[in-house]
């Protein structure tokens, strides 16, 4: 359970087991609202998984609401719900994700086209959320009606920043607050904008958003890697008897992160008084704790070794690797005991990489000459085999055998190949 803070939208944690009293499927707050307090608040809601946002509403993807993006390449497509989903509803949406989850909209693009707008954005949904209202469609009709009096002249004449100051203005008028002064002077956007990417707005140049979309990735990973996927998560009221429902995810080839979540307030002659969010993760064909430990991993070598944090993953298979380049890679697997391990492989059955597998193979006998001697939490496993424990407390190991198996890929040539890409198949030979 969080309680949002009226000025900020920022959620703290709450000891509740129920709803208080009032609090009914009744006053449910609007969509709207319930995108704004998640796309203000991933760090709270996806903890250890180092989200960046890159739009909320108006996303290059037709059914979703939130559009973000993890350090590894992975997109985070997020619809919202404000009711509860049917049955049938729910199946319907995981076959469109099924079938669409090839697609990966430029999320980077996304976040550069929403910069410019993001201070008025921002106070928009700040003052929306005050009074449980939507502002995607309110223009000059609302003003007019609430507050006539800080319009002079027609609204056609007002460009989209005037207009979003103007209504922004008319929904605090609406609810008996002063006006304000424009977005970007306002203590509570600027807090907020700080909030989400980690750099102050007078920092960021919002004439070139592109710029200022490469610095506020930069300040948050040290910099992106190729997208490698996508995570769908649906974030609806009831998705807990849904999946009791037995919607067979894992079966649709992509990826799910289902929440079963609920916005609820209590309202009073001045807006919204209390509002109140119940959180409650119900199924992931990923396993965050894979997500949260990697996220620490990367953490580590962004420190130690740069290049070698600049990850890519591949859920499906449990890879990571660099540079497009999938053949190479660390992956996750169980040693005896049921323990999660890491440790590098080579995809024996890629066609066209025939002669790189003895240099592989050489590069790998040197690492297990010296890694475990300086390591002993790295072990070998065969000839050419090293593990690592994969545990988010003891990630020194990992990291050692992450960042020395990069640099024995960067020696070996690897990454000068001409193409990152799957190998075709070779013609055949002629008779």
């Amino acid at each position: 359970w969080f309680e949002a803070d009226l000025e900020r939208l920022q959620l703290q944690a709450v000891e509740l087991d129920e709803w208080p009293g009032g609090m009914t499927a009744g006053t449910r707050m609007q969509e709207e609202c319930l995108e704004s307090v998640v796309a203000f608040n991933l760090d709270t809601l996806f903890p250890g998984e180092d989200l960046l946002l890159a739009r909320v509403g108006g996303t290059a993807w037709r059914a979703s609401d939130i559009l973000a993006a993890d350090p590894f390449g992975y997109l985070r497509v997020m619809e919202l719900k404000k009711k509860p989903t049917s049955h049938g509803d729910l199946q319907n949406q995981v076959i469109s994700y099924g079938i669409n989850r090839a697609r990966r909209p430029p999320w980077q693009e996304q976040l550069a086209q929403a910069l410019p707008y993001l201070p008025e954005h921002v106070d928009l949904r700040l003052e929306g959320f005050k009074v449980n209202g939507r502002t995607r469609t309110p223009g000059g009709a609302f003003v007019k009606r609430h507050a006539p009096e800080i319009l002079n002249r027609a609204w056609g004449r007002y460009d989209r920043f005037d207009k979003a100051h103007l209504l922004a203005d008319a929904l605090r008028i609406s609810r008996g607050a002063a006006p304000e002064p424009p977005a970007y002077e306002r203590s509570a956007v600027t807090d907020v904008i700080y909030r989400i990417y980690g750099v102050p707005l007078d920092d960021l140049s919002l004439s070139d958003p592109g710029e200022s979309g490469q610095q506020i990735v930069d300040e948050a990973w040290g910099g992106a890697v190729p997208e490698a996927g996508t995570e769908f998560t649906i974030v609806a009221p009831g998705l807990s008897r849904r999946v009791e429902d037995a919607i067979p995810l894992e079966e649709r080839g992509a990826d799910f992160n289902l929440v079963d979540a609920d916005l609820r307030h209590t309202a009073g002659p001045d807006g919204v008084e209390r509002a109140l969010l119940r959180w409650h993760p119900v199924h992931r064909t990923i396993p965050t704790r894979h997500v949260r430990t990697a996220t620490a991993l990367r953490n580590l070598l962004r420190d130690s070794h740069p290049e070698g944090g600049l990850l890519q993953y591949r859920s499906s298979s449990r890879r990571f690797y660099w540079n497009d380049f999938r053949h190479m890679f660390v992956g996750l697997q169980e040693n005896e005991s049921g323990d999660p391990i890491a440790g590098p492989g080579f995809d024996a059955l890629t066609e066209g990489l025939a002669e790189w597998k003895p240099r592989w193979r050489a590069g790998m006998r040197k690492l297990c000459q010296t890694l475990p001697d300086q390591n002993d939490g790295i072990r070998r496993s065969g000839r050419d085999r090293l593990v690592a424990p994969w545990d988010i407390d003891n990630l020194g190991p990992a990291a050692a055998l992450f960042a020395a198996y990069y640099d024995m890929l960067e020696e070996q040539g690897v990454f000068d190949l001409d193409k990152y890409a799957w190998y075709r198949r070779p013609a055949p030979r002629e008779a």
